[in-house]
Order: C-alpha cells, then sequence, then structure tokens
C-alpha cells in the first residue's frame, strides 16, 4: 500500500490496478522520463542562439517564457495577465467575481475516498462506477469545457451582452485529483446585477457537484489571490528549479494549465512587442488591440493558398506586426529569424554540436507572388468549420443568421458555413457552389451576395 501526505494529510493507495497506486497516475518512470526531457530541453535552450552578421546575439533560453524553463519569468507574466483581466472587469462594469469549482462525472473518477475513522486520513480504493476509459483523464478534461462552454451559451449571458455589449470574463485552471482525475477552478467577472441570477443558475445547471464561492476578502488579495493559489503551484518550482507532483502530471498527460476569455490581447503579439518600454503595459497594449491599431502581415503557405485549400492558423507566417499610434505606424516588429539572410539560428544538440541554419527570407515569399496580406489576427485564428464541434458550429450559424458578424472571414466563408450545416444534416438544402482562383469566381461571389441579401442576412462588408 503506498501512502501520499498532502496537507497534512495521510493518502494510502489501495487499487488493484498499479497505475492507480501513484498519486496523479504519475509514476516514479514517468517523474525520471520527464526530468532527463526537461534537462535536454534546458540544454537545447541554453546551447542555441540567433547570430547577426556573424555575431551572437541572444539565446532561445534568454526569451523563453515558458512554465517549466523560465518559471519566474512566466510567474510574472501570469500576474500580469490575471491583474489585467481584473482591471478590465471592473472598468467594463463586470465588478463580481464568482469563483466556482467543476468536476467530472464518476464514470470518470478510477478511484474513490474512504475516510479512515476519526483520523483526517483516507485510504483511496478503485471505484465501482469508473468506466475503465484508458483516456480518461481527456475525457474529463473535454467534459468539463464542454459543459462550461454550454452554460455560456444560456439566456443570462445574452442578457448581459444586450446590456453591456460585451461578453464575461474569466479565468480557467484545471487541477488533478490524487487519482488523476482533473476537476476546473473557474473565476468569472459579472455585473453585480447578475450575480445572485448567475449563482442559483449555476447551482441548479451543472450535473456534477460544483462548489460556488462569491463572496472574497479583499484585504487577503481578493479573487486574484484565490486563484493565483492554484495556478502558481502547478509548475516547475522558480527558486530550486524543482517540479512538484502536480507539475508532472500537466507534462504527461498534455493538460493546457490556464486560459482565459478572450479579453487581453493574445500572447503570441504581446510578447513579440512587449521588449519595447512603450508597450509593456498590458492593459494599454490590450486597448490598443482592442481599438484595433495592432495588425499583422501574416503569409499564408503558398501551396495551400493557390490551391484554393481551406486555410488554417498553422498555414500562416507572422512575418510583421505593426503598431498605430496617433495616426502612424509607431512600430513595424518583423520576426527577427525571417527578416534576412545575415540572421542565423544556430542549434545546439545532444552532442555539443552546433548547427546553423539560414532561413528564409521574408523576401523570398514576396517574390513569390503572394503578397502579405494584414488581417486582425483575432479572426484569422478561428476554427475551421469542419473541425468545430456539432453545438459550436450551429451557435456560429444562429448568430449569423440576419448579420454575418466579425467572426465570418467573407460571403464565400459564410457559404462555407451553410455548407458544413448541410454536411451534417443541420439543414435541408442545396450545398453552395463555389470556385476558387477561376473566371468564374467572382460571378459565384456576386450569386452568394444576391441569394443572401434575398434571404434577409447582410454580408459582411468587405
Amino acid at each position: 500500500m503506498r501512502v501520499f501526505i498532502k496537507d497534512d494529510v495521510k493518502y494510502l493507495f489501495s487499487s488493484k490496478f498499479e497505475v492507480f497506486n501513484n498519486p496523479y497516475a504519475v509514476s516514479n518512470s514517468d517523474r525520471k522520463d520527464i526530468d532527463s526531457k526537461i534537462e535536454k530541453t534546458l540544454n537545447f535552450y541554453k546551447g542555441s542562439y540567433i547570430s547577426v552578421n556573424g555575431e551572437k546575439q541572444i539565446s532561445l533560453f534568454d526569451f523563453s517564457t515558458a512554465a517549466n524553463i523560465q518559471p519566474t519569468r512566466y510567474h510574472a507574466e501570469l500576474y500580469n495577465r490575471i491583474s489585467t483581466m481584473r482591471i478590465f472587469a471592473k472598468e467594463l462594469g463586470f465588478d463580481a467575481p464568482i469563483f466556482l469549482t467543476l468536476t467530472a462525472p464518476s464514470y470518470l473518477k478510477p478511484l474513490k475516498q474512504v475516510k479512515l475513522g476519526k483520523s483526517k486520513n483516507v485510504k483511496l480504493v478503485d471505484n465501482p462506477k469508473f468506466s475503465g476509459e484508458a483516456d480518461y483523464i481527456s475525457k474529463a478534461r473535454d467534459f468539463i469545457s464542454d459543459s462550461w462552454r454550454k452554460f455560456l451559451r444560456q439566456q443570462i449571458f445574452k442578457d448581459i451582452k444586450a446590456e453591456f455589449n460585451q461578453n464575461i470574463v474569466y479565468l480557467r485552471v484545471f487541477e488533478p485529483h490524487l487519482d488523476g482525475c482533473p476537476h476546473c477552478h473557474i473565476v468569472a467577472f459579472i455585473p453585480s446585477k447578475f450575480k445572485d441570477r448567475f449563482v442559483k443558475l449555476a447551482k441548479s445547471y451543472f450535473s456534477t457537484r460544483t462548489d460556488i464561492k462569491s463572496e472574497f476578502d479583499d484585504d487577503a488579495g481578493g479573487v486574484v489571490s484565490y486563484l493565483l493559489k492554484y495556478v502558481l503551484k502547478t509548475f516547475k518550482n522558480g527558486k530550486n528549479g524543482e517540479l512538484n507532483d502536480v507539475a508532472y502530471w500537466y507534462i504527461l498527460y498534455g493538460v493546457r494549465r490556464f486560459t482565459t476569455s478572450r479579453t487581453i490581447i493574445p500572447m503570441y503579439l504581446y510578447r513579440k512587442i512587449r521588449q519595447y518600454k512603450e508597450f509593456r503595459d498590458l492593459k494599454y497594449v490590450t486597448n490598443l488591440f482592442r481599438d484595433g491599431f495592432i495588425s499583422c502581415d501574416l503569409i499564408a503557405d503558398n501551396k495551400k493558398f493557390v490551391s484554393g485549400e481551406k486555410l488554417k492558423a498553422s498555414d500562416y507566417i507572422v512575418a510583421s506586426i505593426i503598431v498605430s499610434v496617433d495616426g502612424f505606424d509607431y512600430l513595424e516588429h518583423k520576426i527577427a529569424y525571417k527578416r534576412n539572410d545575415n540572421v542565423k539560428i544556430h542549434f545546439y544538440s545532444s552532442d555539443g554540436k552546433i548547427q546553423s541554419h539560414e532561413l528564409k527570407s521574408v523576401q523570398s515569399f514576396y517574390n513569390s507572388g503572394i503578397k502579405p496580406v494584414s488581417y486582425n489576427p483575432y479572426k484569422i485564428f478561428r476554427t475551421a468549420w469542419k473541425d468545430m464541434s456539432d453545438e459550436r458550429l450551429k451557435l456560429y450559424w444562429r448568430d449569423n443568421q440576419n448579420e454575418m458578424t466579425d467572426d465570418i472571414l467573407s460571403v464565400q466563408d459564410y457559404a462555407m458555413l451553410e455548407n458544413e450545416m448541410i454536411e451534417r444534416g443541420f439543414l435541408q438544402r442545396y450545398k453552395n457552389h463555389i470556385r476558387y482562383f477561376t473566371e468564374h469566381a467572382l460571378e459565384d461571389i456576386r450569386e452568394l451576395e444576391f441569394k443572401y441579401s434575398n434571404n434577409g442576412v447582410m454580408p459582411y462588408p468587405f
């Protein structure tokens, strides 16, 4: 029987399956393998560097923000994100924080807890309701995520959006039970007039155990401190460089620690421009982004672009980021290692040798005949219609029935949405015929615009 001590409580593992006798379903061999991989990754980051005109400029380690590579830097960034979102929420009138804990159903939990007498100690035994799913961790995570997404479609959130012209602000972090099954902590910021209604709905909506807290001690750091307590304990210790027990679980099972509503500027943009002191203020930069003063030059995969294939986020290269201030392009940040052929990246290998690579310049893409196009990055990274769940697809269809929103890229994109709805049997009509890159393509576009306008749908102007 394996004993694990957590918060001064002894947990005795007594499963007939060896895998479930390990805290968080992480074995010692898993830990050793993860430690080895992190060490190799660290060596790679520290040994790899970028040079300009033959002179070393910076190592990959120096600008990494990975939680298990640069934990101190990650701590600071995370606190900045959480604090900024709280400020935004307050300014938007979303002044009531609510803390929720969502759990997975019993059939996705391998173990159940049995108290041992009058002591605080607990015995973990096999749960007879467990379905035996090998991928129970990912299924539990998906169950919780789907439950939260469906909850956000309730009437209360439509009413909030109608009155405040803003979706709710939330932060979400996953954490494992001792058997590896995840649960989720969520902080949702809503207008105080909707607080009681929200709490009442949440208590009745979720089918699994749900804990709700709506009162916080601001003198003790308030809701931000409450959430950080769960987040900051989940990755590599910045002082001694060791992984804690929970951190191994995140790495082994590939669970994303921390997600938020789409309230602040995407981190992949912010991290590329924060080196400039003028753009270190996350709130200021987010305001620029929300007001449309930050744009990207994205270069599409040449082969897929010409073929007319539906392009995904991974099919684009971010060539540059343009920040406009007071009517002027204040900053044009180009991705350093794609700027010119004098820039080289030197990769460290396990044998200690350095392999140098001259990467393609942006100019080679321009010369190919495919010009970079400027997009709102918020829009281009939307999930493709064919990759969406049924519920999310129908939600997009419903929201664009009268007027195509910013989530729709063009009338062709709307037609592809309609085609996917038809393909899945949600609409009874003929599929739209769309021809790419032919002399008839413009005819098809005009036909689509005419069709939708006759159906009372206003095409989004492009």
